[in-house]
């Protein structure tokens, strides 16, 4: 309930424009802010979390930046549309459409695809595996995440127009 209180207010606060009273310490001493968002049980653990997508609409092609938090300088898996559990044959979710760098940790950018996932796609214990054409990626509202070494961030939407 304190990261909720905590995380609300820093938002509430940036979006009123009151820059000075944006922070807060969590239980662990660490401040807490849009650009230092730790977990208040684990106080090197920082939280992934994503605030916004800029644009939040458009077409195939359309380059994206996602505004958040606890994005690692390398290794930031954005996912794209559902995958509906299937993942590659190395492990990774099916719906990876970039492996991006946030040197700030606080910005990543994708271009949104054309198509679906595509290639050999697994489900299951024991893996079963199926080779896949691309789909095109139909006008419609797609969800976006990331994820990396600390976790898997919240869901917000992209729509292809």
């Amino acid at each position: 309930m304190k990261k909720f209180i905590i995380l609300s207010t820093a938002i509430l606060l940036m979006a009123a424009g009151c820059n000075s009273a944006s922070t807060a310490q969590n239980s662990s001493g660490k401040t807490n802010s849009p650009q230092n968002l730790y977990d208040e049980n684990n106080s090197t653990q920082k939280i992934l979390k994503i605030l916004s997508l800029a644009p939040s609409s458009g077409p195939a092609g359309t380059n994206v930046t996602i505004q958040g938090g606890g994005f690692t300088a390398v290794g930031n898996q954005i996912m794209f549309g559902d995958t509906s559990s299937m993942t590659r044959q190395d492990g990774t979710p099916a719906n990876v459409i970039a492996t991006a760098d946030s040197p700030d940790g606080l910005t990543l950018s994708f271009t949104v695809p054309a198509t679906g996932p595509a290639g050999i796609l697994c489900s299951g214990i024991p893996k079963h595996c199926v080779a896949i054409s691309a789909i095109r990626n139909v006008p419609g509202l797609y969800r976006v995440s990331v994820a990396n070494n600390n976790g898997i961030s919240n869901t917000v939407v992209f729509e292809i127009k």
